[in-house]
C-alpha cells in the first residue's frame, strides 16, 4: 500500500535536533518493513522548500538553497514522487468548495486532492487535525504507527 508522507514528517526527518526526529525515523522504518511504499507529491516538496529556506527567526529551518536542493534529491531517492496532473486541480476545487476550506488549509486540501487522484488512502502526519474533515483518507500518526498492527488498505 502507498502511504503519503506529509511535509511536517519530512521536516523532522532532516533535522536531527528536532525532538520528533527519532520518532520520524522509527515510523518510516516500520512502514517500510511492513512493505508499504512511501510516497510524496510535489506539494510536499513546495511546502518543504518554503519552510527549509525561511529564516529561523521566521519559524523556518534557515537552510541554504544548495542544502535544500540536496534534501529534495534525497527525498526523491527515498520516496516515490507522484506526478502533478491537471485533474488534481479539479479535485482540489471540488474539495475546497464542498468542505468550505479557507486560507492556509487550502494547501492541505491540495495534498488530499493529489492523494485521491493517485488513489493513496493513507497519510503519515504529525498534524491529524489538518486532515480530519476528509473521510476518504486514513490518518496515521508517526508516534503510534509502530504500535499498530499491519495496516490494511481501505476497501475501494
Amino acid at each position: 500500500m502507498q502511504i503519503l508522507i506529509d511535509t511536517n514528517v519530512i521536516l523532522r526527518f532532516v533535522e536531527p535536533a528536532d525532538p520528533l526526529h527519532s520518532v520520524t525515523l522509527t515510523a518510516l522504518d516500520s512502514l517500510r518493513h511492513q512493505g508499504h511504499q512511501l510516497v510524496i507529491v510535489p506539494q510536499i516538496i513546495y511546502e518543504f522548500w518554503a519552510v527549509a529556506t525561511r529564516t529561523i527567526e521566521a519559524n523556518g529551518l534557515g537552510k541554504q538553497i544548495d542544502h535544500a536542493q540536496q534534501c529534495i534529491q534525497h527525498f526523491e531517492a527515498l520516496f516515490i514522487l507522484l506526478k502533478d496532473e491537471r485533474s488534481i486541480y479539479e479535485k482540489w476545487m471540488s474539495l475546497v468548495s464542498r468542505h468550505e476550506v479557507k486560507g492556509i488549509n487550502s494547501y492541505d486540501t491540495r495534498i488530499v486532492a493529489a492523494m485521491l487522484h493517485h488513489q493513496v488512502t493513507h497519510i503519515l502526519t504529525f498534524n491529524p487535525k489538518d486532515f480530519r474533515r476528509y473521510s476518504q483518507i486514513t490518518i496515521l500518526d508517526p508516534k503510534t504507527v509502530t504500535t499498530l498492527p499491519f495496516i490494511e488498505p481501505k476497501p475501494k
